[in-house]
């Protein structure tokens, strides 16, 4: 699946940074080209089983998913690219059940495999050089959990317990061997190599839910910032941005989202220069130049996204819309 280069001019800068040239343009970009996009694995409702690719660098290129989906699947699940292949878990079914199941979605039928609960409103990313899926926390309907569970094609294992029982959670890797755990306004790094949680900073609003959150690096110096967006406080939609900056442990406001968008799904692009907040049709972007962050709309035109829904970057190969178009 190709990309397709752009000019200089682009969506992506604000209104009043946006070059001409490729010389002004340079202070955002290292090509007159825009990096590339990630190609999106999307399901949700109303239709949990029938999956969509989608390369957001052309979202018109768009098809249907080569992978099997799961008869008993709904949404609200988590999952990954796990060994180059896509796995989801958890979630709920058609009548609001809560799944322990998880499923690995090869190119020819869907193997099964239970954790030790249920588990919807999880988090999960991906660890030990892709080889694993790290499912944490999430509820059934009755209990949250602070159980974690490592989900890999030979099988599921036990894995750390988070510091206390959640669901509704961000979970971000920082690198290899850290990753960072956002609930409720605290925060906690997670060392893999001595298997430790750490406290981290309180954030400015304390009792954020539902929300959304990455890293992404800064244009101007490539420092790692933690975003967090969106979701609901004191029982109400919020639209507030903050941002931790993970060298100084500053947090500042940044800029709030352009509308709610508290069903939304999220993702950081693979090379951690934007962090996407995708609704239904609506796709934002956020981008950071010295500490400079603000909001660009990418795409309102398709009506293929979901909510509820469930989105994961997956590699190119995995796709081929060129014999599988949706018209």
């Amino acid at each position: 699946m190709q990309t397709r280069s752009r000019h200089c001019r682009s969506p992506w800068l604000p209104e009043a940074l946006d070059a001409t040239n490729c010389r002004e343009a340079t202070q955002y970009q290292t090509h007159c080209n825009l990096d590339p996009l990630p190609v999106l694995l999307i399901s949700g409702r109303p239709d949990p089983d029938f999956g969509l690719v989608v390369d957001l660098s052309n979202p018109l290129v768009n098809c249907e998913a080569p992978f099997s989906f799961p008869e008993s699947y709904a949404t609200n699940g988590v999952g990954g690219v796990v060994s180059n292949v896509p796995i989801i878990c958890g979630g709920y079914n058609s009548e609001s059940l809560a799944l322990k199941s998880c499923y690995i979605l090869y190119m020819d039928g869907v193997v099964e495999s239970d954790m030790s609960v249920a588990r919807k409103s999880a988090a999960a990313i991906v660890v030990d050089d892709g080889k694993t899926l790290w499912v944490t926390g999430g509820w059934d309907g009755d209990s949250f959990f602070k159980t974690t569970e490592f989900v890999s094609l030979d099988g599921i294992t036990d894995g750390p317990d988070l510091p206390m029982a959640m669901s509704s959670h961000c979970l971000v890797p920082i690198d290899s061997s850290t990753s960072f755990l956002f609930h409720q306004g605290k925060s906690w790094y997670y060392s893999h190599k001595d298997s430790i949680w750490t406290q981290g900073k309180h954030f400015i609003v304390n009792d954020r839910m539902f929300a959304d959150c990455g890293i992404i690096l800064d244009f101007y110096d490539g420092q790692e910032l933690f975003v967090v967006t969106g979701g609901r406080a004191r029982g109400r939609s919020v639209k507030s941005t903050e941002i931790l900056d993970l060298e100084t442990l500053q947090i500042q406001l940044g800029p709030p989202l352009p509308e709610e968008m508290t069903l939304a799904s999220s993702m950081t692009t693979p090379d951690r220069k934007q962090f996407l907040m995708i609704d239904h049709k609506i796709i934002y972007s956020m981008r950071c130049h010295s500490r400079l962050c603000f909001w660009n709309l990418l795409q309102q035109e398709e009506n293929y996204l979901r909510p509820y829904g469930f989105v994961i970057p997956i590699p190119d190969e995995l796709a081929d819309c060129k014999s599988n178009h949706l018209s």
